[in-house]
Parts: C-alpha cells; structure tokens; sequence
C-alpha cells in the first residue's frame, strides 16, 4: 500500500512597504536615496532566497494612484522594481505617511510579511 502525503508548499511572500515622506509632515525625508537604496538591496535579497515581493512606494502617479508592483518573483520582478526605484525623483508628488500606512494595510497580499522601509520616528 502506498500513501502520498501532500503538503502546501508556501513560497515566502513579502510587501516591501517605501515610505519617502519626512517623519515631521509634507516633504521628503533628508535621507531620499539611503532609503531607496534600502528597498533595492532588501528586495534583491528577498528575491534571490525564492521569496515574492510585492512593492508600494508612497509616490503617486499622474491619475493620483500610489504606485505599487503587485505580487512577483525571480529576476523580472527585481527589473521591475530597480526600474521603479531609478525613477523617483524629489520633485514627483508623494502621499504623506498618514494616509499611507492605512492604503498599504487594507489593499497588500494577507498572506504576505509586511517590511516598512521609512524614517524613523
């Protein structure tokens, strides 16, 4: 007699969570790079262990949309969000921390870790 055993297999699942906006109000944090620099080397690695990583980054587009990389893995979506990161610029309109936070907790994947990347506070 022979039985299989079936196990779900989980795969890690991340949301990287990049909060640029300055810990005392409206305005960018003095350390705007750092933080990027942050997300890509936290996303690369995450990526490279077989991890999926979703990313919001709290800049909003030209319709006011947070921009956000829905949930991938492997090398495309580490293109994806190098791409996204080597975009942001200190002049792009940013939602501010208070807003932010909520947005990214009601629409990110349930299953997945939550990794905020900001300022302290």
């Amino acid at each position: 007699m022979q039985t299989k055993l079936y196990q779900p297999v989980n795969q890690d699942m991340f949301t990287v969570y990049l909060d640029l906006s300055a810990s005392n109000g409206i305005g960018l944090h003095h350390q705007f790079e750092e933080l990027i620099e942050d997300t890509a080397l936290v996303s690369r690695e995450l990526i490279e262990s077989g991890g999926k990583v979703e990313l919001f980054v709290n800049r909003l587009d030209q319709k006011g949309h947070v921009n956000h990389l829905s949930i991938q893995e492997g090398a495309k979506q580490l293109k994806n969000i190098l791409a996204l990161l080597s975009s942001l610029s200190e002049q792009d309109h940013y939602m501010g921390s208070t807003r932010f936070s909520p947005y990214v907790t009601k629409i990110k994947n349930k299953q997945a870790q939550l990794i905020k990347i900001a300022s302290p506070h």
